[in-house]
């Protein structure tokens, strides 16, 4: 895998006379949290709410900066991938912070396939082979695409989005037990509100 270079995601404020930077193929990005997520603070890259226990009065929450944490994603283009993977800080979100002791490390792998130009932008599809895990060490969950009713599942923007003007990354996806299901019966077949990227 050749990288051209690094390339900072949400991390730098364009002002008026900035020159927007384009998104480059085969580069690998550094990610970092949105400013503009509905559960802050803290910010955060991911939300995947009821992701132990598959109760979405559950919200959790994890930061793409800071504690340890490291996050990339990569554009293939000969493959038609976008590959978002790294080390995420994060866990059970309550009152603008995370429940105590319930902040850890989570490892993080997904892989979009079937990567195509979309109206200026770059989307992923929800199909099988778009998918993924998080884990923190002692339990692993599965990750899978969401489309829902978009014509997409994820979507990288260079613009205006959600106040931040700049390079951002955006989707929805599933989540559950790499093995069976939540103790309620829920899948990766299920869409639990809110469970997507945001960086």
């Amino acid at each position: 895998m050749k990288f051209k270079g690094l390339v900072a995601i949400a991390a730098i404020a364009m002002t008026s006379t900035a020159v927007a930077m384009p998104i480059e193929v085969d580069t690998k990005y550094v990610l970092k949290d949105h400013p503009n997520g509905g559960e802050r603070p803290p910010t955060y890259g991911l939300r995947l709410d009821g992701l132990v226990w598959g109760d979405t009065n559950h919200v959790y929450t994890f930061e793409f900066e800071g504690n340890g944490a490291g996050m990339h994603m990569y554009w293939d283009g000969a493959a038609e991938t976008i590959s978002i993977y790294g080390k995420a800080w994060g866990g059970k979100n309550q009152a603008d912070g995370y429940a105590p002791d319930a902040a850890k490390l989570w490892d993080i792998m997904f892989t979009y396939t079937n990567v195509r130009s979309c109206g200026g932008a770059l989307c992923g599809d929800e199909n099988p082979t778009s998918m993924g895990t998080i884990s923190d060490g002692s339990n692993t969950y599965k990750l899978v695409a969401e489309a829902g009713n978009h014509g997409y599942a994820f979507k990288l923007v260079n613009g205006l989005y959600r106040t931040y003007d700049g390079i951002s990354g955006f989707g929805w996806m599933n989540h559950c037990p790499t093995s069976g299901s939540y103790p309620n019966g829920v899948t990766c077949d299920n869409h639990l509100y809110a469970s997507d990227w945001l960086f």
